[in-house]
């Protein structure tokens, strides 16, 4: 966070800036975490050059799971302006992260955040959010495996609200671009394009009503098209751009 102190061997060294408000949050229980929502993120603009490095991609960063007693010994170190110990005085828990207040006699805060912020959202959620869904996995499996670990996490209406604001836009953006330069690259060969198409209807223990139609190009294997379709239509589906190409 800006004007936040530095950490140095042994000792933390306290910043000038005035105190800055963490609510308390010891709540742990995953159904009752403190929920993020689209609406409440700030403008990034607002947002300090520590909560978002410009040298560091966050997803690629490696990652460590700290128990929170190693957290308060490390807070325990010595103020290198005042020479006592400094007391956590506040924490405020969002998902997977913890931000933190320490004071000592000097009275100049200490004030530490566990991960890097984009506005008012901790990268961690968004990064675990994304690699949830990438992965394939049911979220409430993952979320009782980090109850069984005692590991903070968000909620699933959390999860459900990354995944609605950010997670499936950006899946939407970037099939939408690579679509349109397999199409692009299609219309600027100028040939004739073999295509091969096959639908999915996948529902274990009950009748499936909509399935995944998908269209590929045979020639480099590539997808053009997928369209959500009813199973019970018999149905011909034929990719057809503005600009038509010869099939």
């Amino acid at each position: 966070m800006s004007n936040a102190a530095t950490q140095t061997t042994g000792h933390y060294h306290c910043s000038s800036s005035e105190p800055e408000e963490f609510e308390v949050d010891t709540n742990k229980d995953d159904e009752t975490d403190a929920d993020w929502t689209p609406s409440a993120e700030k403008c990034a603009d607002n947002a300090s050059p520590e909560q978002m490095p410009n040298n560091i991609v966050p997803a690629k960063e490696r990652k460590f799971v700290v128990f929170e007693s190693k957290l308060n010994e490390l807070f325990q170190k010595e103020c290198s302006v005042c020479g006592e110990k400094g007391k956590m005085t506040k924490q405020h828990i969002i998902g997977t992260a913890i931000s933190v207040v320490i004071d000592c006699n000097c009275n100049q805060p200490f004030k530490w955040s566990s991960q890097p912020f984009s506005g008012t959202m901790p990268l961690g959620n968004l990064i675990i959010a994304g690699a949830v869904m990438f992965a394939g996995c049911s979220i409430s499996k993952i979320l009782t495996f980090f109850r069984h670990a005692s590991i903070q996490c968000f909620s699933e209406r959390t999860y459900s609200s990354i995944q609605n604001a950010y997670i499936v836009p950006t899946i939407t953006d970037v099939w939408q671009m690579k679509q349109s330069d397999i199409i692009d690259e299609i219309r600027r060969n100028g040939n004739k394009v073999k295509l091969g198409g096959d639908a999915r209807c996948c529902s274990p223990g009950h009748t499936a009503k909509y399935g995944s139609y998908s269209i590929m190009n045979l020639d480099n294997n590539k997808v053009v098209d997928v369209q959500l379709v009813q199973v019970n239509i018999v149905f011909i589906i034929i990719f057809i751009h503005s600009n038509k190409f010869d099939i």
